[in-house]
């Protein structure tokens, strides 16, 4: 397949539990399994991504997560319910707060030494957009705002795709200035046709613009992730051991397994 090992090869994990010690177990055993991964290819970026949105409390301590989490890049994810649970997803959660609590997640860890990315949802951006504003732009240099669309019923076709992915990224520039961000589209996909759709955003690189497309909801699903690197995605989302955010997720070692079978990992571990 030729020389791949500039293809982006980044991998967040993403910790589901309804408890603040459980969330820290999980993201421990997380690192582990990344540790792992890296010691065969040191090239490979691994990112922990705490879904906030799980746990049964609308005031988490989020700074004190932080805090106990492991020395590693973290994406920080707290969704509403709508935004978080449907059809494709292992169990039904979304954060139980309202704005401003979750604005203080927000606040959290935009601050945090430890935070690369929070993650936005789309539909709800706009009711975030004054708070979002008032940050300097020295914050968006040190944390990248990931701005996530969900579609729980399809996937939509590869021209309406784009489409969407432009839009999310317009809006992004207006809400945070010089197109620092990264745009997410994560559709309910169940077909090659759904698979080809959300590769299609590959072309998006072009643009200069980071992208990730995922797919979720059924065992096809999973070809999106597996093609994460040669659709040059910034990073993709694995699951640790029969622990899966989202049905389509793959645990962290099948990621891998796959990506070296497909030679992604050619000249990755350390070897010129």
């Amino acid at each position: 397949m030729g020389n791949l090992r500039y293809l982006p090869t980044r991998i967040a994990i993403s910790i589901v539990a309804n408890n603040f010690m459980t969330m820290v177990q999980e993201a421990f055993e997380a690192d582990a399994a990344l540790k792992e991964v890296q010691a065969q290819y040191p090239r490979i970026e691994g990112l922990l991504e705490l879904r906030i949105d799980t746990l049964k409390d609308p005031n988490p301590d989020v700074k004190g997560l932080l805090d106990a989490c492991p020395e590693r890049k973290i994406i920080v994810t707290p969704r509403y319910d709508a935004e978080a649970s449907a059809q494709g997803m292992t169990e039904k959660f979304g954060f139980i707060g309202n704005l401003n609590q979750r604005e203080q997640i927000y606040k959290v860890a935009l601050s945090h030494r430890k935070v690369a990315h929070v993650d936005i949802e789309r539909s709800t951006l706009h009711y975030h957009r004054g708070f979002f504003e008032d940050f300097l732009p020295h914050t968006w240099e040190k944390v990248t705002p990931i701005i996530s669309y969900h579609d729980f019923r399809q996937t939509p076709n590869a021209h309406d795709i784009f489409e969407l992915a432009d839009e999310i990224d317009s809006f992004g520039v207006v809400v945070f200035g010089r197109g620092n961000h990264i745009v997410k589209i994560a559709t309910l996909a169940k077909s090659i046709e759904d698979i080809s759709a959300i590769n299609w955003l590959k072309h998006y690189r072009y643009k200069g613009k980071g992208i990730i497309g995922v797919g979720f909801g059924s065992e096809e699903s999973k070809l999106t992730r597996f093609n994460s690197p040669s659709s040059r995605f910034y990073l993709t989302f694995a699951g640790l051991d029969g622990r899966p955010a989202v049905v389509g997720q793959p645990t962290v070692s099948e990621l891998v397994g796959v990506w070296k079978e497909r030679g992604y990992l050619n000249n990755m571990n350390g070897a010129e």
